[in-house]
This record gives structure tokens, sequence and C-alpha cells, in this order.
């Protein structure tokens, strides 16, 4: 399902992106079907999502006069839950994948109720498609397998998925006023009854 390397550092970013961004030159084709692929925090492929992260945040961190800090990246890592996005488009003939992005997740010390979805980065060419949202739905099923209620992040203020965020329930419950950070909080429904 996907073409992974084992080449150094970047490759893997650079093969798995050209084939997320086959799409750009392309009107935009819908969604056929998402998937999630767990990943240990010992596979190479998190390379990827650490650069797709530092790439993703370069425009905001910029704004502050800050960098991506890869290595408190790798420090926290190890707490998260890996998965990567992969999708196929309905115009592809073939069965064919590819990489959307990511999705991380961990526990929240300070809300033993809550997980927190660390990271959802998306490839810039596959953004807009409803793949975000399904990752949310993701991470609702992730919390609530984990016996879960609430889902927190952070989002920096003009972030555009901020307003994604907030249809999808998600309340702004505490500002960092120093980075420009929104942290945000959702309620999950109940479980069905069997």
């Amino acid at each position: 399902m996907l073409s992974s390397t084992e080449s150094p550092s970047g490759a893997c970013r650079r093969s798995w992106q050209s084939q997320a961004c086959t799409t750009a030159t392309r009107e935009a084709s819908p969604i056929r079907r998402i998937d999630y692929v767990a990943l240990a925090t010992t596979d190479r492929r998190l390379e990827y999502c650490i650069e797709l992260t530092a790439s993703n945040m370069a425009p905001y961190l910029a704004r502050r006069g800050q960098r991506f800090d890869a290595v408190r990246w790798r420090n926290v890592a190890p707490r998260c839950r890996f998965h990567l996005i992969v999708c196929a488009l309905a115009a592809d003939a073939a069965d064919t994948s590819r990489v959307a992005g990511f999705i991380s997740v961990r526990d929240e010390p300070t809300r033993p109720a809550a997980l927190h979805i660390g990271d959802i980065q998306l490839e810039a060419s596959l953004r807009r498609r409803g793949i975000g949202t399904d990752a949310l739905t993701h991470a609702a099923r992730l919390a609530r397998s984990l016996g879960r209620s609430e889902l927190t992040l952070h989002v920096f203020r003009e972030n555009p998925a901020f307003h994604l965020y907030a249809r999808q329930g998600f309340e702004h419950i505490a500002t960092d006023v120093i980075n420009g950070r929104y942290t945000m909080c959702r309620t999950l429904p109940p479980p069905a009854p069997a």
C-alpha cells in the first residue's frame, strides 16, 4: 500500500511528498478512501512526520521569530501514538494510495479524561478535502477505545484549522498569549448503548 524506502532521513519525505503532491497539478479529486497506519516510535517513517511538521509550522513560527525545535519534537515523540493518513483519490484508476499526512495523539497528564491531539499535519495539496475532519473522527474513536471522554489540542490563533475545530465541537478553553496559541477541548458524546 505504501512505497517506503530505507534511505537516510529526508528521502522518505521527498518520495512520499512527491506522491501526495502529484494531485496539485490536477483538479481536486474527491477522496475515495482514508486509512490510518499505526507507526511505532522507532519507525523510520517518523522522519516524514517531523519534516512535514517542520514545513507546515514554519510560517507560524516565523511570525513569532521562532524556529521549529526538532529536538523537542523528538523528545515528545516517544509519548505519542502516530498514525500515517493514507488516502485514495476517486480519480485514480488503479487502487493506488498516497500518504496525505499524519496524526499524533498522547495522554494529557493535566486532564486524565482527555486524549491530546499533538499534530494533524497534512500535505498542502490535500488540504480542504475532508481529511482533517476524518482525522478528528479517528482521534475521537481512539479516545473512546482508551476510555477517554475528551479531546484536547493546541492551535495557533491564525491557523485556518481553528475554524474546523470549532465546527467539530471544540471549545476555546485557554489562551497562551506569549505563543499566540489557543487550547481547545471537545467533550465526546457518551457511547451509544449496545
